[in-house]
């Protein structure tokens, strides 16, 4: 487990529980892929380009996805 740290599946800055058990899950490495994509979902949310609720629901089921969709680059293919 020394190479995971806990994280938010859906992050804190679009409203995702910080104690849920369900919002936390195992991430592998200390560089974090998905960061880049929380930071579009948030500017994504406040521009209005999305909904929150779009945003919550895009990230907590394929994170990757939603960031391509924003043009977030240097992510997984897939």
């Amino acid at each position: 487990m020394g190479s995971y740290e806990l994280d938010h599946l859906i992050s804190l800055e679009i409203g995702g529980s910080p104690t849920a058990v369900a919002n936390l899950w195992p991430e592998k490495g200390e560089h974090n892929d998905k960061d880049p994509v929380e930071n579009a979902a948030k500017r994504a949310v406040c521009s209005g380009q999305m909904t929150l609720a779009d945003v919550q629901e895009k990230i907590a089921t394929n994170w990757v996805a939603l960031g391509h969709e924003l043009g977030v680059t240097g992510i997984p293919a897939s």
